[in-house]
């Protein structure tokens, strides 16, 4: 892989191990990683951000709307999260709150936080690929996708270059909760070249 590529990786795990100092051994919190472009993400506002379409986010014709409604979590969790301007505590909570709770939530403002510290911010477009949902109880589902991130980028927040950009084969898996908000994304994983 080019050198652009290997900047991100390497960032990534930084933001990793930063995210994850702060988490506890709550045995009811899911797994969350961030991969090169998940952690790429930091705020916009919720209005911004406008939420997913129907006509974008139906992956097949007849979706189940509980189905539905756990593909419009996740995919403005990640729209959203890609879409951050502010990188500020306040406005990345703002901003990924209406999509993301407990784990998820909390790595996301870490990661923003790092990404700020550096002076990066998301930017791109995301190229959503089939998307798979399994639920496992009434209000728990399990997301899986596998995304060609190839245009999901790192920017420097100043001049707008291009600092690093995700690429072919990424693997998503998320867990999203239904709660008196609604279906929100309480854990992640993405993983570079796995699928």
């Amino acid at each position: 892989m080019g050198q652009k590529r290997r900047g991100v990786t390497l960032l990534s795990a930084g933001i990793l191990a930063l995210a994850l100092a702060g988490c506890g051994d709550d045995p009811d919190t899911k797994p969350t990683e961030l991969s090169a472009t998940s952690s790429s993400s930091a705020s916009a506002s919720p209005s911004d951000t406008p939420p997913p379409s129907e006509s974008s986010t139906s992956s097949a014709p007849d979706v189940d709307p509980e189905e539905q409604a756990v593909i419009d979590a996740y995919k403005g969790f990640y729209t959203t999260l890609n879409s951050l301007t502010d990188l500020s505590e306040a406005a990345v909570t703002e901003a990924m709150s209406p999509y993301a709770k407990d784990g998820a939530l909390q790595q996301v403002i870490a990661a923003a936080a790092n990404f700020a510290s550096h002076g990066y911010i998301p930017g791109g477009s995301i190229e959503y690929a089939q998307i798979e949902v399994a639920f496992t109880g009434d209000s728990e589902a399990t997301v899986k996708e596998c995304r060609d991130t190839s245009n999901e980028t790192i920017l420097d927040a100043d001049t707008g270059a291009e600092i690093s950009k995700g690429g072919p084969g990424t693997s998503i898996q998320a867990f999203v909760d239904k709660d008196e908000g609604g279906w929100r994304v309480s854990g992640f994983l993405a993983k570079e070249d796995q699928c």
